[in-house]
């Protein structure tokens, strides 16, 4: 059975192909996939048509009071926002205004 070992082997072996300009070949290539893929990234989040209509929701935050509830909320409706999605907020003190013995 041969053996993996190089004799040009300094402990900073080339795990996976042992020769140099493989690994720099390799390395090249992952990094052109990776930036084709950002690109495709960047432009599928701009193409708004043929996307599947996101049907209505509910999302309630809940919970102890300055536990963060309107920190994450906001930060959501910033993320969602950039995603085009339509919605509403409606804030605890919107309810209250409409609904004044809700507490």
């Amino acid at each position: 059975m041969a053996s993996y070992r190089n004799d040009n082997d300094d402990g900073y072996s080339l795990v996976f192909f042992g020769r140099l300009e493989l690994a720099i070949a390799t390395g090249a290539l992952e990094s052109v996939l990776k930036i084709g893929f950002w690109m495709h990234e960047k432009a599928w989040f701009k193409v708004r048509w043929g996307k599947i209509k996101i049907e209505p929701f509910n999302l309630w935050f809940t919970g102890l009071p300055l536990s963060g509830k309107t920190t994450i909320a906001d930060k959501v409706f910033e993320e969602l926002q950039d995603l085009h999605i339509p919605m509403e907020r409606i804030d605890s003190k919107d309810v209250r205004d409409l609904i004044p013995d809700i507490g």
